[in-house]
């Protein structure tokens, strides 16, 4: 299968993943790696079973996800939630839908 897609992606992953853990030099991602192969390469048969391209698609996406932890680890993703709750437009709209909310129970009172 060398050159073909799957190949090249695994390659592409593989290279993105060692050059993060040559910046970091952690290497703890490799250890992972290889228990993770290990445990599901011993799982064939038994609790999962693959094709070639689905064992390989797997693997890619294991060095993927590992890259990605790695980046994080960099790079750390924003607080989204603490981004949300400090815009104007969602601090407005949550005043809006306070007051809208209030006055629709103090009409139901009022019928009640």
């Amino acid at each position: 299968m060398k050159g073909s897609e799957i190949h090249l992606q695994i390659d592409e992953a593989w290279q993105l993943l060692k050059n993060l853990m040559d910046n970091e030099r952690d290497w703890s991602h490799l250890d992972r790696i290889i228990g993770a192969v290990s445990a599901e390469l011993r799982s064939i048969g038994f609790h999962s079973s693959h094709t070639g391209t689905s064992l390989l698609e797997w693997y890619r996406d294991l060095l993927r996800d590992e890259a990605q932890e790695c980046l994080d680890k960099i790079v750390p993703a924003p607080d989204l939630a603490e981004q949300v709750e400090d815009d104007p437009a969602v601090k407005a709209a949550k005043q809006a839908y306070e007051r809208a909310k209030a006055k629709a129970y103090v009409e139901a009172r009022k019928r009640l």
